[in-house]
């Protein structure tokens, strides 16, 4: 039941981000900045995270940069992009993510980079 309902999520924050991107006529979509974008970065957040607890972890990095694109402080983004990579055992990159989110003042990612990186 808990892997319908995330995949349920997934399905639904899909339809929302498209439905707030325009064609560009060749049948794909593209993100348009405009006074959404915050909208924006939570549908990719979701989506990102409804494939990290589905364990599409590589999805998952995917939305996270996405999301990153559209705001390149999101801490959050961060902080989850860098679980994401330490679960498929990139430790490297886990610890770059895990010390920007926590530059960018968020508290769960200062304990996971002295945890795992220090």
């Amino acid at each position: 039941m808990k892997r319908f309902t995330y995949l349920f999520s997934l399905c639904l924050c899909i339809i929302s981000l498209n439905a707030n991107s325009q064609s560009t006529g060749t049948g794909k979509y593209f993100l348009t900045i405009d006074t959404t974008m915050q909208n924006k970065v939570d549908s990719l957040m979701n989506i990102a995270n409804s494939y990290y607890m589905l364990g599409q972890i590589t999805i998952s990095i995917e939305y996270y940069n996405k999301a990153l694109i559209i705001n390149p402080n999101f801490a959050k983004a961060f902080f989850n992009r860098g679980n994401s990579y330490f679960d498929l055992g990139i430790n490297n990159k886990a610890c770059e993510d895990w010390q920007k989110a926590k530059q960018l003042g968020h508290t769960e990612a200062d304990m996971s980079y002295w945890k795992f990186c220090e």
